[in-house]
Order: C-alpha cells, then sequence, then structure tokens
C-alpha cells in the first residue's frame, strides 16, 4: 500500500485554487533550443539553449512577464477590494509603464506560514508551471503568523522550493507591516533574501514614514486598508525601478543556509482516501523523514489527532470562527524512522471534510 502511495502526489484541483486569484492568462515563457552557428558551419548538429532572460530585461523590453504570489492574508489582499489591492495596483503600473502584458496567479491563502508556502509552491504552484511555464518574478508575503521555532527553516525551504522549479525566477520578499517592529524573523527573512539575492520590500519602515498612524493604515490592527495597500505598492514600485534601471540579472540557486533544508527535498502528498484502511480507520506507515499535515479550518471542525507509533502523539485544532473554511498546513515531526504507523482520528467525526492529506520528504536512508 505504501508503495502506492508514493505516486498518489496530486491534491484535487479545488484544494490547490483556494484564495487563487488569476489576474489574466499568457503565453507561457519557455526556453527554445537554437542551432549554434559555429557547430552549424563546422557541419556539426550540435544544440545550445538560449540563457533565460531576467524579469527587468523583460519589462525593460515590454515582454510579458509571469509574476506568483505565496503569501497570508496581506499576500491574498484581505480586507480591501481586489481593484485596490497591492499586487492589483502593480500589475496595471507594470503594464502602464512598461507596456508588459502580466499574467499573475496568486496562492496566498489568509492565516497561513510559510510552512503552507511550501506546500503551495510543491502543488498548486508547481502545477501551474508544469502547464504553463516558469514564473519570472516570485512575491513571498509570510511571516507575520510564524512561530519562532523552526521559521528559518521553513521559509528557506519555500524559497528552495520556488528556485527549484523556477530557478530563472527572481523574487522579492516583504517584511509586513503587521508586525509593527523588527524580529528575529526579520532578520531571518532579510538573511535568507540576501542569499537568494531576493529583493525585501519593508513595508515596517513605510507605515512608520507614511505621516499616518498605524491604525489609520491598518483599522482592524492587522490588515492594510485601501491606503495601506497603495503605500504596499509605493514601496514596491522604487525597487522594480531601480532592478529594472540596473538590468538585474537571474542569480544561481545557491548552497542551503539551514543544516536540514534536504528534509524538505523529494516532496509526495499523500492524500487522506490513501490512508484509509478496511475498517474504516486512516492509517499509514512513513516512507520519508519528514511529516506534514494538511487540513482545512472552519467553524465545523474540531481537533485532530495523530498517534505516531512511538508513544508520541500530535494533536492540531482545525476549529476557526471564519464562516469560509480555509487550508493550512502544520508540521507532524522533522525526523521519523522508516515505518513508523501514523494513525488518524479527530473529535467531531467529521475527517474526511478536515483533513486533505499527508505531506511527506526528505530522502529514504540506504540503511534502514
Amino acid at each position: 500500500m505504501i508503495r502506492k502511495l508514493i505516486y498518489k502526489i496530486l491534491l484535487p484541483a479545488a484544494a490547490f485554487w483556494l484564495f487563487c486569484i488569476p489576474v489574466q492568462a499568457a503565453d507561457p515563457a519557455a526556453v527554445k533550443p537554437e542551432q549554434s552557428v559555429a557547430a552549424v558551419q563546422a557541419g556539426q548538429t550540435a544544440q545550445t539553449f538560449a540563457a533565460p532572460v531576467s524579469a527587468y530585461s523583460k519589462l525593460a523590453a515590454g515582454k510579458p512577464v509571469r509574476i506568483a504570489i505565496l503569501g497570508d492574508s496581506i499576500g491574498a489582499g484581505a480586507d480591501t477590494d481586489l481593484a485596490h489591492a497591492w499586487y492589483s495596483l502593480l500589475s496595471a503600473w507594470l503594464t502602464k509603464t512598461y507596456g508588459s502584458q502580466i499574467t499573475m496567479d496568486n496562492f496566498s491563502i489568509g492565516g497561513t506560514t510559510s510552512l503552507t508556502g511550501y506546500f503551495q509552491s510543491e502543488t498548486a504552484l508547481r502545477q501551474k508551471v508544469q502547464t504553463d511555464g516558469c514564473y519570472d518574478l516570485v512575491f513571498i508575503c509570510y511571516g507575520v503568523n510564524d512561530a519562532p521555532e523552526n521559521f528559518s527553516l521553513f521559509y528557506e525551504s519555500m524559497l528552495r522550493s520556488v528556485k527549484m522549479q523556477n530557478e530563472s525566477c527572481q523574487i522579492i520578499t516583504f517584511l509586513e507591516s503587521n508586525t509593527q517592529g523588527y524580529t528575529k524573523k526579520s532578520d531571518e527573512i532579510r538573511r535568507l533574501s540576501k542569499l537568494y539575492s531576493a529583493d525585501v520590500v519593508d513595508t515596517i519602515q513605510a507605515y512608520a514614514l507614511s505621516g499616518l498612524s498605524y491604525e489609520e493604515l491598518s483599522p482592524d490592527g492587522t490588515h492594510p486598508n485601501t491606503e495601506g495597500h497603495y503605500l504596499y505598492f509605493e514601496t514596491i514600485r522604487p525597487v522594480i525601478e531601480a532592478n529594472v534601471a540596473q538590468n538585474k540579472q537571474i542569480a544561481p540557486i545557491p548552497a542551503p543556509y539551514n543544516q536540514y533544508t534536504a528534509l524538505y527535498e523529494n516532496f509526495t502528498f499523500i492524500p487522506l482516501d490513501a490512508c484509509l484502511q478496511e475498517d474504516g480507520s486512516y492509517c499509514f506507515s512513513t516512507f520519508l523523514p519528514t511529516l506534514g499535515i494538511v487540513y482545512r479550518k472552519s467553524p465545523e471542525n474540531g481537533s485532530i489527532h495523530l498517534d505516531l507509533g512511538t508513544g508520541a502523539v500530535w494533536d492540531g485544532n482545525a476549529y476557526d470562527s471564519c464562516p469560509q473554511p480555509w487550508m493550512t498546513t502544520a508540521p507532524v515531526g522533522l525526523v521519523f524512522a522508516y515505518g513508523t504507523t501514523v494513525s488518524l482520528s479527530n473529535t467531531d467525526g467529521h475527517i474526511q471534510d478536515t483533513v486533505l492529506g499527508f505531506f511527506a520528504s526528505g530522502r529514504i536512508s540506504a540503511a534502514r
């Protein structure tokens, strides 16, 4: 049964595109092989490949640009109409300024952390890349909802996932305004952004220098209003203008910063129905060292309980007062022995409405 799980890696499309907001469609940016002139002159048939063109070079030339967003509620544009969300303002400005046709896909889900960003990159974003081609520019809007523990590992795993499947993409990250000050997580975002040649948009500073109070820009205490979203856009704009002027080029994928980043390579999704046993219970045995769970939060959902076969347990709360169910993820464990049994139960009796499945990653040990 476990071997079959490895091949069941696709989440149903509806789960992938929760809160996904396609702005417009465009042709995929594909790199096609070209015959080497020297080889032809020499009577040879060797092929070379055109070097990928950076997002900023494409903007300067007025060529189509594909953009993706991975983020939380600020990435999704919560508490403002979509026409005034920062990414809508950005899309319109890019077309007006550079004449580029902009395709923008938003994979953000409110209330989530960078681990969900990693999951979205490995599923929804990967699926879109496979069908439509690589993205030129990716915005990362995470951090405020993350716990400090393992934040750097999860954030870097998300960055590496984005770059591994979009090696030619360039990245812009956010320091989110609702932290209302700099933290150790802010330091990690700066550190990892520098390593991955990503530009940092500092909306914490932008709020402080705006001449308006925090409450005037984020009346609910968390989300930017229309003026706040405009300030987000105004903070992004000079970053893009400078990169176009300097013709910033694509950077290679660096060596990882975190020691255990490899634990989040070799992603596999295990849908819930693959865990269903003949007696109606849900369980499976681990085959990769790292495990996470994917579930929905809603007013109807209760707690989730996992028995991990080693005497350890994992408990999670799937209740949320928001009437709109939303998908999230949580880490179950970083290092599991091969063959560890995982059994699932929950208190409300609606497992199939709550749990979407599990994701595993890392490499199988040669000695097990």
